[in-house]
């Protein structure tokens, strides 16, 4: 016995949940261009800045619009600040016995210069060359005092801090919303395939519980209340000579069912095994009703009709 039902009524809840992810989706897309035009803003200002080293100068901006220039050197008033001394005055006190910077042995009278904190001594004209290139010293790149460069080294790595957090930030947002609106996808999905299932035997209209049960065929009451008769005495009205089910020519003695309406002829073994599966004419497609007893499809046919016509009220 298998049950018949009309289609289940979708729920309706498609409407919220695409404003949600409607929604889900605009933020997403704020957030990615807010975070792709600060990343191509600050690059375009970082990389303006190789044309202003080539002139010996690096201006970093604050947003106090604080500017400070960074000469690749020392100047000269700095470098001629650190001591100059005779090699022959320290000798006996330094283990230094050669400039790092030209290789050359140091003698009695040639003027040094001495580095302050690392106590470095070069060659007075070496060491000063060097300086004005270069604001660390040549042998342990110490700066010999703070210097602007410092200042801007500091100031870039806050910047490079704040942009690695910005992003690592919008990223989480981006992540956030996105499992958000996958979560809130799969649980709409999961509710919705929950209540098919659910659905699977019962109709639902309006809390009203509408169960049909179906029977494929015809009973047997039903199925032995249509006309048996002879061959031999069918063939004077009938122009039918086989059966339309088996295929099977009649002959005089064999017994067939007539049908009520159409009034086609079977086998009686041959029908009456298709009405328990069928309740229709195998030739005609129509059904064999009104009969003696009215059979369950008679009953399902008017009430679907009835059920389609409220829904589309």
């Amino acid at each position: 016995m298998n049950t018949f039902q009309p289609p289940p009524q979708t729920p309706v809840f498609s409407g919220g949940f695409s404003y949600g992810v409607g929604v889900s989706i605009g933020v997403l897309l704020l957030i990615t261009t807010i975070t792709l035009t600060s990343y191509f803003c600050t690059r375009n200002q970082h990389s303006s800045s190789p044309s202003q080293t080539n002139q010996d100068l690096t201006r970093v901006h604050h947003h106090h619009h604080v500017i400070i220039d960074v000469v690749p050197g020392l100047d000269e008033d700095t470098i001629h600040s650190y001591p100059k001394i005779l090699y022959s005055e320290v000798k006996g006190n330094s283990t230094s016995s050669c400039c790092h910077i030209c290789l050359g042995d140091f003698k009695g009278n040639h003027m040094l210069r001495q580095l302050p904190d690392c106590n470095h001594l070069f060659h007075l004209k070496c060491v000063d060359t060097w300086l004005r290139q270069n604001p660390t010293c040549p042998v342990c790149r110490s700066s010999p005092l703070p210097t602007p460069l410092a200042e801007v080294v500091s100031l870039a790595s806050s910047v490079a801090t704040i942009r690695i957090y910005g992003i690592g930030v919008s990223i989480g947002v981006l992540l956030l919303i996105t499992t958000i609106t996958l979560a809130s996808y799969f649980c709409a999905r999961n509710q919705h395939s929950s209540e098919t299932d659910q659905d699977s035997t019962h109709v639902h209209h309006h809390h009203h519980h509408v169960i049909i049960d179906v029977v494929p065929g015809l009973d047997e009451d039903t199925i032995q209340s249509y006309v048996k008769i002879l061959y031999s005495e069918a063939k004077r009205s009938s122009t039918s000579s086989c059966c339309p089910i088996c295929l099977g020519d009649y002959k005089g003695n064999h017994l067939l069912r007539q049908l009520p309406d159409c009034k086609h002829l079977f086998h009686l073994k041959c029908i009456d095994t298709w009405l328990r599966l069928n309740p229709t004419c195998p030739v005609c497609r129509t059904s064999p009703l009104p009969t003696p007893l009215p059979t369950p499809l008679a009953e399902v046919v008017p009430l679907a009709s009835s059920v389609a016509t409220t829904r589309m009220s």
